[in-house]
């Protein structure tokens, strides 16, 4: 879930908000599906909607980071 909430930010620069959870989701969800475990989409949804506000903190902290280094 970090690693697709990471690349929709990069691609965006974006934080997904609810109505762009879906396309996270979606990627997540295609991840779990060709690793072949069965798990529904909405327990996948669900949980990312739990865990979405410290994944966001963590890709804040991340670049934050990164960006000091640079200057």
């Amino acid at each position: 879930m970090y690693e697709e909430t990471r690349k929709y930010y990069e691609r965006t620069g974006k934080y997904p908000i609810e109505h762009h959870d879906a396309e996270v989701v979606d990627a997540v969800y295609e991840r779990i599906t060709e690793a072949d475990i069965w798990v529904s989409y909405g327990e996948v949804a669900k949980h990312y909607h739990g865990v979405r506000t410290k994944i966001t903190r963590r890709i804040r902290r991340a670049f934050c980071r990164s960006w000091v280094m640079i200057v």
